[in-house]
């Protein structure tokens, strides 16, 4: 599958909760109408997406969004974000760690993704009214200098 534009994940993921029709979609997503629709017809002629009377569902052979090309596409849209002045939060850092205080940095880690897993769990029970366009986006990661140089060659 063709890497999918950031407007389109959102329409997915929209539709992922359940079938809902354009206006719904223009709510939960907050595309503009004229570019939420010009996107739909993609998602349609890409056989992504289904109509039937005027709701919109994910086709039954779509499963699964490729996940490490959302993640460079969502990652490549924050940081395009963040550098034209919009409202995104972006920190790159480059230090040494000791083994203790490695250990450390993990261990925060570690606290952050199991307080957005109890989030999210949270949701499942306890769910809130919110639009899909209102989630935040959140990244970590670590890696040593060396790895993107393996990656890179």
């Amino acid at each position: 599958m063709e890497a999918l534009l950031i407007w389109e994940r959102i329409i997915l993921e929209s539709l992922s909760k359940r079938a809902k029709r354009e206006q719904e979609l223009a709510e939960d997503t907050s595309i503009k109408r004229n570019t939420l629709h010009k996107v739909i017809r993609g998602l349609k002629q890409k056989k992504i997406i289904v109509q039937k009377e005027n709701k919109y569902f994910l086709a039954k052979e779509f499963s699964n969004l490729q996940a490490a090309e959302e993640v460079k596409d969502l990652f490549s849209t924050m940081v395009n974000s963040y550098y034209s002045g919009k409202k995104s939060v972006v920190k790159l850092k480059k230090c040494y760690f000791t083994p203790e205080e490695l250990q450390i940095f993990q261990a925060y880690l570690y606290s952050i993704e199991a307080l957005i897993e109890n989030v999210q769990k949270e949701r499942l029970t306890r769910p809130i009214k919110s639009k899909i366009c209102e989630q935040k986006v959140i990244f970590w990661a670590y890696t040593q200098y060396s790895n993107l140089l393996e990656v890179n060659s």
